[in-house]
């Protein structure tokens, strides 16, 4: 068997560019097996690794079991002593740390275990580590139908990944009769957690009364349901990269908001980053948009973890929503329908933004007649993102090209007459529109521009008086244009 799982270990390169390993060893079955084959692999196939693997184990009692943990942890210990291994011991309260939390034991027992395997990484300061556990086949279909009783997307048909991000399984090709039968041929003894027994465990119910009915049903279930994770695991994968690709494409990202666009456009609002210029008008699939809104609220908020099915088909639902209608979020986050697109933002995100500019601090003047180049800083955190004001004035005959894009732009610098100033928007504001002198109100521009309404306050301007020669990130207007008779350039940009 150790040759099967060394395989397994190398197919997913579990131990590649790492030196350490922190293995969780509860004494039981499962745990017994694998520290006792990743003790064998790290002495007999070092050469096949090409590197050493040095082993720290690690035991948490969970303050449940009395006794019986106490038993657990003084056999945990002879058990690492007879391989000369290091073990480290926890003794956590459980239950105390669920209540508190809010979740269950089974929840603030996996939590509290990953915490301390970290925690002796870091105490030792290892970097290239990963931390070993002992789940096979049988915990993998265990999972897997967990995930599908609960009403789990296709991400919980995942099961368990062979590799998560510091996180290995090299059991995972084994099922627990193949792990019975090592620990019998090696002599291995283990002990055994009562817990295990009590069916009140959502996962103890699964183990010992559902499965072993659904098995008279196909005596392979528990092969079926593995191949179903690893196959949806290959689909899930590709699906993310159709997701990366309709992101770039369909989501823009601020600070502290994020839009999803109808039809793929480029970045139209101050603070936000650019996406690709438009490439066609069809628009996402249900699955996709799906996925997006998870990454929207995701980037607002912080995590999914409160968000379910039912939110993100509410959010779907704006899509053929009047402009205006709102949904509202868990974590104080709303969803809102703007002309063509959903807006995710927290609920406090413009009224700060509000706030700020009631505060006074609404514009910053560019004294660029003043010197022919300079830098300023703008309030940190007051104009959507951005943070710095550049400029320089160049003699036509030395000017190369134009950058042409949303954050850079080209003026005549003799005819500005004053310094222009960066600032929100203010009633009575106006734009010129084309050559011919024509103007239009800033308001009903952003309007035509289908800037959301409430975005419209957050666009940042460089104006004089009334008069908006720039809309960052909408349009650069008619005013101060660059023509054949221009001997000065002036070059300015935000950051």
């Amino acid at each position: 068997m150790v040759k099967k799982i060394y395989k397994y270990i190398s197919e997913y390169k579990m131990l590649d560019d790492i030196h350490n390993l922190v293995v969780g060893l509860s004494g039981g079955a499962d745990s017994v097996c694998l520290i006792s084959v990743l003790s064998v692999i790290a002495r007999d196939y070092i050469e096949e690794i090409g590197h050493e693997i040095h082993i720290t184990a690690v035991h948490v009692n969970h303050g449940i079991r009395g006794e019986e943990a106490q038993r657990d942890e003084a056999f945990a210990k002879r058990i690492a002593e007879s391989m000369g291994i290091e073990l480290v011991c926890f003794n956590l309260e459980i239950p105390k740390m669920a209540k508190q939390e809010g979740i269950s034991q089974e929840s603030a027992g996996r939590i509290a275990r990953y915490r301390c395997f970290r925690q002796v990484a870091a105490d030792r300061g290892m970097t290239d580590y990963r931390i070993a556990v002992a789940h096979h086949m049988d915990d993998q279909a265990e999972t897997v139908l967990m995930h599908i009783i609960r009403g789990s997307g296709m991400a919980g048909l995942n099961g368990m990944r062979a590799v998560s991000g510091d996180i290995i399984r090299p059991l995972l090709c084994v099922t627990r009769e193949e792990i019975l039968s090592y620990l019998k041929d090696n002599g291995l003894s283990y002990v055994t957690d009562s817990t295990n027994l009590d069916n009140e465990y959502t996962r103890n119910m699964v183990r010992n009364c559902l499965i072993p009915s659904m098995d008279k049903l196909n005596p392979q279930l528990k092969t079926a349901l593995n191949n179903l994770a690893k196959d949806s695991s290959e689909c899930w994968d590709y699906v993310q990269r159709q997701v990366d690709e309709a992101a770039r494409r369909y989501l823009v990202k601020g600070d502290g908001i994020a839009l999803i666009y109808f039809a793929a456009v480029g970045s139209n609002v101050s603070g936000c980053e650019s996406v690709c210029e438009p490439e066609c008008e069809s628009d996402c699939e249900p699955v996709i948009l799906r996925e997006l809104i998870k990454r929207a609220y995701c980037h607002v908020h912080g995590d999914i973890v409160n968000l379910y099915r039912c939110h993100i088909d509410a959010v779907c639902g704006l899509k053929d929503c009047n402009t205006g209608k709102r949904v509202n979020l868990p974590g104080q986050i709303t969803a809102i329908r703007n002309d063509d697109s959903i807006l995710i933002c927290s609920d406090g995100y413009i009224e700060d933004m509000a706030k700020k500019q009631a505060a006074g601090v609404q514009s910053v003047e560019i004294p660029l007649k003043d010197s022919n180049h300079g830098c300023v800083e703008l309030p940190e955190g007051v104009y959507g993102g951005f943070a710095t004001v550049k400029w320089r004035v160049i003699d036509r005959k030395d000017f190369e090209n134009f950058e042409n894009n949303d954050y850079t732009k080209y003026f005549d610098y003799d005819i500005i007459k004053n310094n222009p100033v960066f600032r929100f928007r203010k009633t009575g504001d106006r734009c010129r529109i084309d050559n011919y002198g024509h103007e239009k109100r800033l308001k009903q521009e952003l309007i035509d521009r289908k800037i959301p309404v409430r975005m419209r306050d957050t666009v940042l301007l460089l104006a004089s008086g009334q008069k908006v020669y720039w809309a960052v990130g909408v349009r650069r207007f008619e005013e101060f244009y660059v023509t054949d008779k221009t001997d000065r350039i002036l070059e300015i940009s935000v950051s």
